[in-house]
């Protein structure tokens, strides 16, 4: 699957695919461009160039809804998303549906390439003579 995150029809019709009748707790389109633009300016900020930025993938699952839902019930039905960036811009490349514990922390996990890697220990040591 490769869907552009910008493409909120095709999106919108494989998150309700994946998540059918379930919605109180997953992702839909607007999550996805947030999570693409927050991901990227993350990124730049540590010092990854535009230019290193293909390549890149994050993968997404939101928290639970906290302990206060707990008490309703253990588990709850999220998605779980993975976006990585083409040349120009995201693209939604896996839609997975997750149970997750109602206390569960939100999970965000990045994987770069080489070069923005690189790009990013430089950034981190540029003061460090």
């Amino acid at each position: 699957m490769k869907i552009k995150v910008s493409d909120e029809e095709k999106v919108t019709a494989a998150l309700l695919a994946v998540n059918g009748r379930a919605t109180a707790h997953t992702l839909d389109c607007g999550h996805l461009v947030h999570l693409a633009r927050d991901t990227e300016r993350d990124l730049i900020a540590r010092g990854i160039l535009k230019k290193n930025l293909p390549g890149v993938s994050v993968t997404f699952i939101p928290a639970g809804p906290g302990k206060a839902y707990a008490k309703k019930a253990r588990e709850v039905i999220s998605t779980r998303v993975t976006l990585t960036r083409g040349p120009k811009e995201w693209s939604v490349t896996q839609i997975l549906r997750a149970d997750v514990w109602a206390t569960s922390p939100e999970m965000r996990r990045i994987a770069v390439s080489e070069d923005a890697k690189a790009a990013m220990i430089a950034h981190a040591l540029r003061n460090i003579a």
